[in-house]
């Protein structure tokens, strides 16, 4: 039973990155409010707004696909979903750190809860 929770929440965690990716492909229309802007503080003034697009759309899709097969290891309780899950966060941590502009305003639209829920499973599954 509590592998079917567990992987549920893994799942859901992994879906919401596709709102990043939506917001990223410009699959909706932006609006303040949503926090993210599409600007990284790391890579804005080094490639060009396509490159940053590309690179974005790129990473919270890996994102999403990783949280989903790590759902799915869970699920079945494969020998490799603790490893693929870390990796899911990690990638996970470090797009939502990429992509962050640098603005604390509207910070947990920007993944600040995201990043939160990455750090403990990263914590967890390290120390376990």
């Amino acid at each position: 039973m509590s592998s079917i929770i567990k992987g549920t929440f893994v799942l859901f965690h992994g879906l919401v990155h596709i709102w990043f990716f939506f917001l990223a492909a410009r699959l909706v229309e932006f609006k303040t409010k949503m926090g993210w802007t599409g600007k990284s503080w790391v890579l804005s003034g080094i490639g060009s707004e396509l490159f940053i697009q590309k690179i974005a759309i790129l990473l919270y899709l890996a994102s999403t696909v990783l949280f989903i097969l790590s759902a799915f290891g869970i699920w079945f309780q494969s020998a490799w979903q603790e490893k693929l899950l870390i990796i899911s966060a990690i990638v996970s941590s470090f797009t939502i750190l990429l992509f962050f502009d640098g603005s604390f305003s509207f910070i947990i639209q920007k993944g600040a809860i995201g990043l939160i829920i990455n750090l403990i499973i990263i914590s967890w599954l390290s120390w376990s």
